[in-house]
């Protein structure tokens, strides 16, 4: 069991070799998109018995140098990156089990 972290830009490679599975959601803090998006990666954190996954927010406002790096044009955004490289990339509100089966399957098979 693990908690979400919050993210700033220059902290993203400490997690990308820390982990090997992140699930890095980009969110803009207050927004309506952000209320629907952020219990979604609570839950995911704290439901995690897996040490090799973290899953993280990073507030897109404040982290352009990353958005840009990754293309990341809007929010939400989640990416779910492998061994630091992105694998999968989630644009617009989706459902926890949608992401879930993702994170399933790249835990299980180290690839989408």
């Amino acid at each position: 069991m693990s908690t979400l972290r919050h993210i700033e830009q220059k902290e993203l490679q400490t997690c990308l070799k820390e982990a090997e599975v992140v699930v890095l959601n980009f969110s803009s803090p207050g927004s309506y998109a952000d209320s629907l998006t952020e219990p979604l990666f609570e839950e995911l954190a704290e439901e995690s018995d897996d040490s090799r996954l973290m899953v993280c927010t990073i507030d897109f406002d404040e982290s352009h140098a990353v958005a840009k790096k990754y293309l990341v044009m809007s929010v939400p955004t989640t990416l779910v990156f492998f061994k630091g490289e992105v694998l999968e990339r989630i644009i617009g509100v989706t459902s926890k089990a949608m992401i879930r089966s993702k994170l399933d399957f790249v835990l299980r098979n180290g690839k989408s």
